[in-house]
């Protein structure tokens, strides 16, 4: 047997991790159709299964009603998951926001009820925050590496199409391979941002609109007896985009004290 190489090791994480993705769509009066409302990740937090978002995506939510909950990579090849949830038997829990929106904070979980919860655990995975929190909070990954995921979903990869005489929408998943930049701590919050080309030659989305809410993992590299090894960490949450300048955009993410700490601290105390 071959031994696996470094890149098929990530490969392989890219693919784990979209195990814990999600995507928030909401139902415009024509159903066939979906509006995506923003990303989060799947995670375990206080012993609530829940998912991890920027605030903002949650604000754009309604306080009550259905909101689909979009599970990419589906293992069964051509079906959609999508259950719905009532948000009126959702648990918010929201970081008060910043002033302004480029500089946070703009983060969120929202406690999801059972079912749908059990519903999704069924077939999704649910990152365990509690069994994470000392390890990565003693010994977090170097801002130097350079095998870090930013895993969402873009308005941008929306298409429609024609199915039995209905029109159908469409969501694309992807984990894009980053690079951090611009470390910075602000009050107790701590962010990083992600430089990205959108020109016409990369598969990047020319905005990132939809990202919101997407999780940015660290992928650690091990080698063994049988090639390259490969373990994810959840490390942060999207929340804005910047202007476009020239090709270039950023983007600005929540980062590790801003989810072990606070929102932690925030989930506690909301009891």
């Amino acid at each position: 047997m071959a031994e696996r190489t470094i890149d098929e090791a990530f490969d392989q994480a890219a693919r784990d991790v979209r195990g814990y993705g999600i995507g928030f769509v909401r139902f415009p009066e024509n159903m066939t159709t979906v509006e995506l409302a923003g990303s989060g990740t799947l995670v375990r937090i206080r012993g609530n299964r829940a998912i991890l978002t920027a605030a903002h995506v949650i604000e754009s939510l309604p306080i009550a009603g259905p909101v689909g909950l979009l599970a990419p990579g589906f293992p069964e090849e051509g079906k959609v998951f999508c259950p719905k949830v009532e948000m009126s038997f959702c648990k918010s829990i929201r970081i008060p926001r910043g002033l302004d929106h480029c500089d946070g904070p703009d983060l969120a979980a929202l406690i999801l009820p059972n079912p749908p919860a059990s519903d999704i655990e069924a077939r999704k995975s649910f990152f365990n925050i509690d069994h994470h929190r000392k390890k990565v909070l003693a010994n977090p990954p170097s801002l130097a590496s350079d095998t870090w995921l930013l895993c969402g979903s873009a308005s941008d990869w929306t298409r429609e199409e024609i199915v039995d005489g209905q029109r159908r929408s469409y969501l694309r998943w992807e984990c894009g391979r980053s690079l951090l930049q611009d470390y910075e701590e602000r009050g107790r919050f701590d962010y990083v941002a992600i430089p990205t080309l959108v020109d016409e030659e990369t598969d990047t989305p020319e905005s990132f609109e939809g990202f919101s809410g997407a999780g940015l993992w660290h992928v650690g590299i091990t080698e063994s007896e049988d090639g390259f090894e490969a373990t994810q960490m959840l490390v942060g949450v999207s929340f804005y985009q910047s202007a476009r300048v020239g090709a270039s955009r950023i983007v600005r993410c929540h980062f590790i004290k801003s989810i072990y700490e606070n929102l932690y601290e925030a989930v506690v105390g909301a009891g």
